[in-house]
């Protein structure tokens, strides 16, 4: 375990190790994408950016036909239209399922700032919205975490089932 903690501490520290991190992971992701613009899309692009996943077939996933990326960097979000979400550019995206998958800053995501949530699982404004391990989460191991968060909007939704008119 101390190995483990001095690596994570070396490579948040050290941003020669970063770069050589962050150099393997792209090159890892290269080779899985079909297309290298989704590629792109999913490298790092500053310091350990985007944290690595363990992966079990996610990068395989964007070699499908039917998934693509939309980087909202480049074409920010717009607005949800009946169809799907339309970005900046225009573009009306038409989906069954959207997915928002951000990444966010554990530390500095709890400031008494936007967003406010209720320990990351329910967002004010936003009452049928449910989250696992959203912004201002707990700051703990994340395995339980996900399984309290899980089981607590399970509850949620059994109880307002129970007590639908």
């Amino acid at each position: 375990m101390r190995g483990l903690l001095s690596l994570t501490f070396y490579l948040t520290t050290s941003e020669a190790a970063n770069k050589t991190a962050c150099d393997l992971i792209r090159k890892k992701i290269d080779q899985i994408f079909k297309n290298p613009k989704k590629a792109q899309k999913l490298n790092p692009t500053t310091l350990y950016a985007r944290w690595p996943l363990c992966d079990s077939g996610y990068y395989e996933t964007f070699n499908r036909e039917n998934v693509d990326i939309v980087d909202l960097k480049a074409t920010p979000f717009f607005k949800f239209t009946a169809a799907g979400p339309k970005t900046a550019d225009g573009v009306n995206h038409e989906l069954d399922p959207v997915i928002c998958a951000t990444g966010f800053d554990a530390v500095d995501a709890a400031t008494p700032d936007w967003p406010r949530t209720y320990l990351g699982c329910a967002m004010a404004d936003f009452p049928n919205l449910f989250m696992v391990n959203g912004p201002r989460t707990v700051f703990a191991n994340i395995p339980p975490s996900i399984e309290w968060h899980v089981e607590f909007i399970t509850d949620i939704i059994a109880h307002a089932e129970a007590r639908r008119n």
